[in-house]
């Protein structure tokens, strides 16, 4: 018979809330991206990924637990599974030891297995005698081919990565629960170029693990949109997608040729450097490859010369130029670095505020176990010997290191200043995203080229849609200079797109009223913030085993395991715009056929049908 296999993340809640911060690690939108935004700050989920891309390419029937509470993990591992494997990060580590300590009471004849990021922090701070009592194996990179060896499977089995669940962000008050308008796909794992705070350096020893080619990606993307109705952007997961030009512009290629072309948006993570190699026109083509946003690392505006070569180039004018073109940006910045004194960190994050990232990461830097800078600042006494897991998060307390220059408080302070000033300078980013889709469709009619028509489309619609919260960001601008700005946004897309139609400006209306309603809410609180989304969802996700899966099946099923009356009538309510959704798309295309209709005409019916189409993205 072959072995079952158990793969769970660590159970809700312990490890999953941020000591300083007090936000969940699964809340990205709030954590780390829209921070301080008042009424405008994004609410998100992604889930975890990688268990899923390890469960799709085993023979072995695999179940996966994501977010189980500890009653529901306690009950699937007591059904005896040959291996059960946790996948955790670094402040995650005493829950997982917690889940360890059960199986081995509940199911002793159980394999155990630890990856990820904490199974790094593991192995550098623990012997192999006290890691025996808690697990049997440490994955320490790639976990593919680890498990295909420790089942006894072929390593040269093809691999197969899609169907990864989708996640988003939202404004709770607007939209209590999160559309999956977020696509995602997994193409690659490391990072080459060797940052001693990167724990993807030691993970993967400073290599690139290609997992998908570039016609593969293609066609990943573009299941993607044709099976997930109300996909906005899909997300692709590596470290730097901009360090092999002839991999993206191939990946580009072939998704020009395929149903969903040039109309398909893509998030990736990049470097400055990387970005450098692409010689002339090199913004040009990046955006012919379909990108549409990129997180990039700005780290500091002094790290090029303190010996972090990804930083290298002007970081400058690739903010400037990918906005030009209607690429997104989310910039993430660095303190607490050794060269950072009250002198200069004010300096630095001026620069990083000047560069108006569409979103951006501010955080503390933390010596993660296992990575060059760890081991060096330990060996300077500057690690704490009692060490606390729970504090080695990026959006913890710095895993208690004791930084040059200032305390830890002192640059939470810090960060938090950073997010309100951005937000008192640029407005929300919801608004950021308008100004550089509208700059990103003026580029593409701009050029003439025929291939780039799809582009500018995906602009226009993406624009349309997010002019609905224009009045509200009016309204409740933080200041004069915001309001100003917004008022200046508000004609441009009249110039760009046209005055919004009737059914903009109804729903534009509606989205006011709801802002309006929660102000008033967080007045008569007395607090900044009212609502957040809700806690994670448990799913068991089942794998039936890759030699029973067909070539464009989905590979697993699932099922929540925990009872929410108020989402399942959401979620009917939901359907029921959906369906009338795709009615209102039906009634706009036989009107177009039996009336061939003006085009004032025709943008009012289509704005109708996009604008429920938001409304109606499937909800987790």
């Amino acid at each position: 018979m072959k072995p079952r296999v158990l793969l769970s993340s660590p159970w809700y809640p312990d490890g999953y809330r941020t000591q300083a911060w007090d936000n969940p690690v699964t809340d990205f939108g709030d954590l780390q991206f829209t921070g301080h935004q008042d009424l405008f700050t994004l609410h998100g989920h992604m889930h975890e990924l990688f268990a899923h891309v390890i469960a799709q390419n085993l023979r072995a029937p695999t179940v996966y637990l994501e977010y189980p509470r500890k009653e529901h993990f306690l009950e699937e591992a007591s059904r005896g599974y040959e291996v059960v494997g946790i996948h955790l990060f670094y402040n995650q580590v005493e829950a997982a030891l917690d889940m360890c300590r059960a199986v081995r009471q509940r199911a002793p004849a159980s394999k155990i297995v630890l990856g990820g990021y904490g199974a790094l922090g593991i192995a550098e701070m623990m012997s192999p005698d006290e890691v025996k009592p808690f697990a049997d194996h440490l994955c320490l990179g790639e976990g593919i081919t680890f498990m295909r060896k420790l089942l006894g499977e072929p390593v040269s089995d093809p691999l197969a990565i899609s169907h990864m669940p989708p996640g988003g962000m939202t404004l709770p008050w607007h939209r209590k629960y999160i559309a999956e308008d977020v696509g995602v796909v997994v193409a690659s794992l490391g990072c080459p170029y060797g940052c001693d705070f990167c724990g993807t350096t030691k993970m993967f020893n400073r290599r690139r693990v290609v997992l998908l080619t570039p016609e593969q990606l293609a066609k990943e993307v573009e299941r993607i949109y044709e099976e997930q109705p109300g996909t906005q952007l899909v997300a692709v997961y590596e470290e730097d997608s901009f360090i092999d030009p002839e991999y993206l512009e191939a990946f580009g290629e072939a998704l020009r040729k395929t149903s969903i072309g040039l109309a398909a948006g893509l998030w990736v993570l990049g470097g400055v450097r990387s970005i450098q190699q692409w010689g002339d026109k090199r913004f040009d083509r990046i955006a012919r490859c379909g990108i549409a946003s990129t997180f990039l690392g700005v780290e500091s505006k002094f790290a090029p010369l303190e010996g972090y070569p990804k930083r290298e180039g002007n970081i400058r004018e690739v903010f400037e130029e990918l906005h030009k073109r209607g690429i997104t940006t989310t910039g993430a910045w660095v303190c607490g670095w050794d060269f950072h004194t009250r002198a200069n960190v004010e300096e630095d994050l001026a620069f990083l505020l000047s560069l108006k990232p569409t979103m951006h990461q501010l955080t503390t830097l933390c010596p993660f176990p296992g990575t060059d800078l760890f081991r060096r600042l330990r060996n300077e006494g500057r690690v704490p010997e009692n060490l606390r897991w729970q504090d080695l998060s990026f959006f913890g307390a710095g895993g208690g290191v004791r930084y040059k220059n200032f305390e830890s408080h002192e640059l939470f302070e810090l960060i938090h200043r950073g997010y309100r000033q951005s937000y008192e300078l640029w407005g929300p980013s919801l608004m950021r995203f308008l100004e550089v889709e509208l700059n990103g469709y003026e580029w593409a009619l701009s050029t003439g080229d025929p291939v780039l028509r799809p582009r500018a489309e995906l602009h226009r619609r993406t624009a349309m849609s997010l002019c609905l919260f224009l009045p509200s960001a009016v309204e409740l601008a933080p200041n004069g200079f915001v309001r100003r700005s917004m008022r200046e946004l508000a004609s441009r897309y009249e110039r760009v797109i046209g005055r919004p139609t009737s059914m903009q400006q109804m729903m534009a209306t509606m989205v006011l009223q709801l802002a309006r309603r929660e102000r008033k809410k967080r007045l008569e609180l007395g607090r900044d913030r009212y609502v957040a989304i809700p806690d994670p969802r448990a799913i068991r996700y089942r794998f039936a085993g890759s030699a029973n899966v067909r070539p464009g099946e989905r590979p697993w099923t699932s099922e929540h395991l925990d009872a929410a009356p108020d989402y399942d009538r959401f979620r009917r309510r939901h359907n029921v715009t959906r369906h009338v959704t795709a009615a209102v798309n039906q009634a706009a295309r036989l009107y177009d056929h039996l009336t061939r209709r003006s085009e004032p005409e025709r943008e009012v019916v289509d704005t109708a049908a996009e604008v429920l189409s938001a409304f109606a993205a499937p909800i987790r």
